[in-house]
């Protein structure tokens, strides 16, 4: 299929790559995190003026909008909570499995002691608590979004690094860290890995933010963040959301596309909050959602 012919929700401006990674040397401590390891699928020009997708769309992944910045959200969310409870619900199961063995199992047909049975429950009943204990925490605490701001005026990207909660020390609070990166220092990259769902082999998409040490080398990787959405069988989707945000900041596009909503909150628990310097910086709070429909003109009469 020509150029031409491609179905605009389909085209993609940037071409695949066939070779390692053209730019980064990337220690083996952060290859072991990025999806794809060393061999990006695309690699997007340094050169933030290229366009990136023939569309800009968001696709539900606009978290606010600010005076002079925008923020979108990052991969987990839904899926992460549900297979989060899921998990809980199986330490619950452990816990009750090990009561019930003490109460019932405890001796044999004969009435005598069923040591191994009791010591198996004794030392399983905690761990399982421990588990679900840890695991309600995490729960409880995982904020609706793990937002990237992205503040066009000052051309600086700032975004949230999730953090787990101590496994034995489990009074202690969650650490949040907030990180902040240049926006034209940054250079972006989609992997594509192979995920079997027990039918078929999907392929997924990633697109990851790049950054090299700003007081070393600036070749070698320091850090990255993944932005947006994890998409599967095409990655249509996430460059049509990335050339969303980089008209946003090179172009003086609109902050939200016409027609489209803000992402609704994944849960009730607590949001992330940015710090007030970088709140001030970004022009103030976030926009109502009643304003940002009307900028998106998506207000009800």
């Amino acid at each position: 299929m020509r150029s031409d012919q491609v179905k605009p929700w389909l085209d993609v401006k940037v071409p695949v790559w066939e070779g390692p990674e053209p730019y980064f040397k990337i220690p083996e401590e952060c290859a072991k995190y990025i999806p794809g390891k060393k061999q990006p699928y695309r690699v997007v020009p340094d050169d933030k003026s290229y366009p990136v997708h023939a569309l800009a769309e968001s696709h539900d992944s606009m978290v606010a909008v600010y005076p002079e910045a925008i923020s979108v959200s990052t991969p987990g969310g839904q899926r992460y909570r549900f297979e989060g409870w899921a998990a809980f619900t199986i330490a619950i199961g452990g816990v009750l499995a090990a009561v019930h063995t003490l109460i019932f199992l405890s001796y044999d047909n004969v009435g005598r002691v069923n040591l191994p049975v009791i010591v198996i429950a004794l030392v399983s009943g905690p761990i399982f608590a421990l588990c679900a204990r840890w695991m309600y925490r995490l729960l409880e605490h995982t904020p609706p979004e793990r937002p990237i701001l992205f503040n066009r005026k000052t051309r600086q990207v700032h975004y949230f690094v999730p953090h787990n909660p101590p496994f034995w020390k489990f009074w202690k609070p969650i650490p949040t860290e907030l990180r902040s990166h240049g926006w034209d220092d940054m250079r972006l990259r989609c992997y594509k890995t192979h995920h079997a769902t027990g039918v078929t082999v999907r392929e997924v998409f990633n697109l990851l933010m790049l950054w090299g040490q700003e007081d070393g080398d600036p070749q070698v990787l320091d850090d990255f963040g993944a932005v947006g959405f994890v998409d599967t069988y095409s990655d249509a989707k996430i460059f049509s959301l990335w050339e969303h945000i980089r008209r946003y900041m090179e172009e003086g596009g609109p902050p939200i596309p016409p027609g489209e909503k803000l992402r609704k909150p994944g849960n009730k628990n607590k949001p992330l909050e940015f710090p007030p310097d970088i709140l001030a910086a970004a022009g103030g709070p976030p926009l109502s959602r009643e304003e940002v429909e009307r900028l998106a003109g998506t207000a009800s009469a």
